[in-house]
């Protein structure tokens, strides 16, 4: 088969489902294109963010960003959904931080230190679903970008900067069923490298969180 559609959602080990899939990745021939639906489940709130970037005021707070919230829903804390993790990891790849030591989602970035934090919610959701993300600079003018879920079909997008007005859109943020992740994902001809290079980093922020909940247990 020149394609291989996949669907890290299902995997009962987060951290296990993304590592088959980098490996299938690296293992894949030149003409093979392997995906993941949990990547795909990502398109739209990559794309609110993409939306308020066109700003060039918002834009260039980018380089100043030290700290990304990921929450994600969950019956189980340690249960970190797939989605949340990639999330993470293309956040992290694109804004050019780097791994450092302790503790375990320290960063360094251009300029200073930076952290990730993963928030839990309690639900009923076994296998875990995305809820909100944000960005956070600290530095003159302090600014905070947040993405998130407010009902099955709708969002809201905030975006706060000292010395602005802050600004909140509610945002249509519909979910997807397979057909349509499916459909999607099959328009897409070519490999892509931001997808790449996104799981990379989370299957590192996973090894890392896993360490991390090791310790505390």
């Amino acid at each position: 088969a020149g394609r291989l559609i996949l669907d890290t959602f299902l995997s009962p080990d987060p951290a296990a489902g993304l590592a088959s899939l980098a490996a299938e990745l690296r293992q894949r021939a030149s003409a093979r294109l392997v995906t993941d639906l949990s990547w795909t489940r990502l398109t739209r709130w990559r794309a609110l963010l993409a939306q308020i970037f066109e700003n060039e005021i918002y834009r260039r707070q980018i380089p100043h960003f030290s700290e990304i919230n990921v929450c994600y829903e969950c019956v189980a804390e340690g249960r970190v959904p797939p989605t949340a993790l990639l999330l993470a990891g293309w956040l992290a790849s694109t804004l050019g931080w780097r791994a450092a030591g302790e503790p375990a989602l320290r960063f360094e970035r251009p300029g200073g230190d930076a952290r990730l934090l993963f928030r839990w919610q309690q639900a009923h959701w076994p296998m875990g679903r995305l809820a909100s993300f944000e960005l956070i600079s600290r530095e003159e003018p302090a600014a905070r970008i947040a993405v998130a879920r407010t009902g099955e079909a709708c969002g809201e997008v905030s975006v706060e900067v000292a010395g602005l007005e802050p600004v909140m859109n509610r945002v249509s943020l519909a979910r997807s069923n397979d057909v349509l992740l499916l459909g999607e994902e099959l328009s897409i001809y070519r490999p892509d490298p931001v997808f790449e290079q996104s799981l990379g980093r989370a299957l590192e922020i996973a090894q890392r969180l896993g360490s991390l909940q090791g310790e505390q247990r």
